[in-house]
């Protein structure tokens, strides 16, 4: 029935929470477990944004010079490294 399908849907969309595209040019989107706030750093540590992020996709739009970010799911204690082409 549904509820199966459901079940199967929810399995599969909370396997791990993800970044993409990395490397970015424009955006990139946070596909997060549960809803969180998205910490945007540069490589110094130096916060360049918070985002509220809900349980699935957001995408994050930012105008930054190339280089490497870090991006933290706060709630989650999770950290990634960004790219930006």
């Amino acid at each position: 029935g549904d509820s199966t399908i459901a079940l199967a849907r929810e399995i599969y969309s909370t396997q791990q929470n993800t970044i993409y595209p990395n490397p970015f040019e424009e955006f990139f989107i946070v596909n997060s477990l549960e809803n969180d706030v998205f910490i945007l750093q540069s490589i110094d540590g130096t916060i360049i944004g918070n985002y509220k992020v809900i349980k699935g996709e957001t995408r994050i739009s930012k105008n930054l010079p190339k280089g490497i970010y870090i991006g933290t799911l706060l709630n989650q204690n999770q950290t990634f490294k960004i790219v930006k082409l």
